[in-house]
């Protein structure tokens, strides 16, 4: 039985096509989703350790503290400011 392994090399142009990059920022907190059900809404949040952690209002990323879960956003609050994390486009 014959298996052919001939492949055509990708070319650059086709290759960049292909690939998005930079959709997502490695050092700081990443919105992954939203979700909601029974109880509060919650927020799936990949954090600037790589860790990812389901997170709820109250919760806090490093010393802000998560007062609203919505639709595809979270808003923070720190010192008095208000800061809103969406999920990457």
């Amino acid at each position: 039985m014959r298996q052919d392994n001939d492949t055509t090399p990708l070319s650059f142009a086709t290759y960049l096509s292909a690939t998005e990059r930079a959709l997502l920022t490695l050092d700081r907190p990443t919105l992954l989703g939203t979700f909601s059900g029974k109880g509060d809404a919650k927020a799936l949040v990949r954090l600037g350790n790589g860790d990812i952690r389901e997170m709820r209002v109250g919760d806090h990323i490093g010393q802000s503290r998560i007062v609203e879960v919505g639709g595809a956003y979270i808003d923070l609050a720190l010192m008095g400011e208000h800061h809103r994390l969406t999920m990457p486009a």
